[in-house]
């Protein structure tokens, strides 16, 4: 047998990407034609995940063995198509999402001042603005002084669950964007997001049944809608 000839135990691909030693051209003479995913609606959320993540490009084959070439030529193939789908959605939630959290960031601000102010000396504007803000009645006179203190903690507390969702809404901006834009994610960052679609849609998300072209319309009708899911941080 020639020195460089494979034999038939040796696999013409290996998925890592290393050279085989061996042309393309060689290998399709090898190997029948092969079958690949070339669409998002024919790949699944998991698939994607592999090969995205950790360079698991087999995933893709549906039938025979592929040349190394023509694996990773149909995997940035997918790869643009997925971009592309998403970058063509509407970012008027995004925008929407960006000004809940201006707004609720100058609330909290107010908030943490109006805390130290009207305990020490009591002003009618600022305690007007906090009714406005957070519905709580901060009106101080001598012979409410007992209650007036109570509505002040009342507001430090509402003040940490404002926080909370705060912190909420800039995580779900972020991995927004990070979608839309096409950025970089983490595995656990990618899981998460798909966690926020499942709760946007009202069920959990089958990541070996559902594909990536529904994951991508579900992401569109999320940025899309009309109203935001959350609050505008007010009341």
């Amino acid at each position: 047998m020639p020195k460089n000839q494979p034999t038939t135990q040796e696999s013409p691909l290996l998925y890592s990407g290393m050279n085989t030693g061996h042309s393309e051209s060689v290998m399709d003479q090898q190997h029948p034609k092969c079958l690949l995913i070339q669409r998002l609606d024919e790949l699944t959320i998991n698939t994607f995940k592999r090969a995205y993540f950790r360079g698991e490009l087999e995933g893709l084959i549906k039938e025979g063995i592929p040349g190394v070439n023509e694996l990773t030529d149909t995997w940035e193939s997918l790869l643009f198509d997925y971009s592309s789908l998403i970058k063509s959605s509407d970012s008027s939630y995004l925008l929407k999402l960006k000004k809940q959290v201006e707004i609720l960031s100058l609330d909290i601000e107010y908030i943490e001042g109006a805390l130290i102010v009207l305990p020490v000396q009591f002003d009618a504007e600022i305690a007007s603005h906090i009714t406005n803000v957070i519905g709580i009645d901060c009106e101080y006179t001598p012979e409410n002084r007992p209650e007036f203190e109570r509505q002040i903690n009342r507001t430090r507390s509402l003040l940490k669950s404002k926080k909370q969702d705060l912190s909420e809404l800039q995580d779900e901006l972020l991995k927004l964007e990070n979608i839309h834009d096409s950025k970089p994610q983490t595995e656990d960052e990618f899981d998460a997001t798909v966690v926020m679609l499942s709760k946007f849609i009202g069920y959990r998300i089958d990541k070996d049944v559902v594909t990536m072209d529904e994951f991508a319309h579900i992401f569109t009708l999320l940025i899309t809608q009309d109203k935001p899911t959350q609050s505008d941080g007010r009341g």
